[in-house]
């Protein structure tokens, strides 16, 4: 992210935030190859904060980013259902 952004721009968890219990990870992938990632963490019960998103260049216009935000606003719906 660093490496495309400018430094005011960058709002990085380093990686191991997340390995923290209050941060789901998401990968997709296509035989193998990675095409992108996001994560949620979990703020307090009902609460949530997009942590990292990413789409791999290759990857753009795919709707990649499209289909992980949904999937991390479905999964944030399903844990606030459960608290």
């Amino acid at each position: 992210m660093r490496g495309n952004s400018p430094p005011e721009a960058c709002h990085v968890l380093p990686g191991d935030g997340l390995r923290s219990n209050d941060i789901s990870f998401w990968t997709l992938r296509e035989d193998g190859y990675l095409l992108g990632f996001g994560a949620l963490k979990r703020l307090e019960p009902g609460h949530g904060e997009i942590k990292s998103m990413r789409t791999a260049p290759d990857a753009l216009g795919r709707g990649v980013g499209r289909f992980l935000l949904r999937h991390a606003i479905a999964e944030a719906r399903a844990a606030a259902t459960r608290e």
